[in-house]
């Protein structure tokens, strides 16, 4: 299995080259850094995941009225597929006000990774897996979350 989460890890690296956004979580700082084509933003967030997920497929929702409707897929180990944003009947989102997922803590930095996001292109086509049918979607970035810092002496 983990064999498996580092193809996809692998897989997410090779493809990302220069025209996706590449965010790192860190739930000790509490806070969010992306780098993609337009540039870097940081942003203080809160993650709260219904799964243990290590990595977030970033998408957009062409089917919102909301510009900033950016969707969440986690991925684990022993997944074969992303899964779909809305888990549990909880939708996995990034905003100012998200209850699942990733709460931006004010909206000025909201906008400035917006702004970052359609800087990047939806390059990476991925396997989601929505209750059971799978489906295929265009990422334009990931996340990886990090828990906990291992300092090593």
């Amino acid at each position: 299995m983990r064999f498996l989460v580092a193809i996809v890890a692998l897989i997410v690296c090779v493809s990302a080259q220069n025209s996706r956004t590449k965010c790192t979580y860190t739930a000790e700082t509490l806070s969010l850094v992306c780098k993609s084509p337009g540039g870097d933003v940081g942003c203080e967030a809160i993650a709260e995941f219904p799964l243990n997920f290590k990595i977030v497929g970033l998408g957009f929702d062409s089917k919102s009225a909301d510009p900033q409707a950016v969707r969440l897929f986690g991925f684990k180990e022993g997944q074969t597929a992303w899964t779909h944003h809305t888990l549990n009947g909880n939708q996995m989102t990034m905003s100012t006000t998200a209850t699942s997922g990733i709460r931006i803590r004010n909206q000025e930095c909201l906008d400035k990774l917006m702004l970052l996001f359609k800087a990047s292109s939806p390059s990476l086509d991925v396997p989601v897996d929505n209750a059971g049918v799978r489906e295929k979607l265009s990422l334009f970035g990931e996340s990886h979350l990090i828990r906990f810092l291992k300092i090593i002496k």
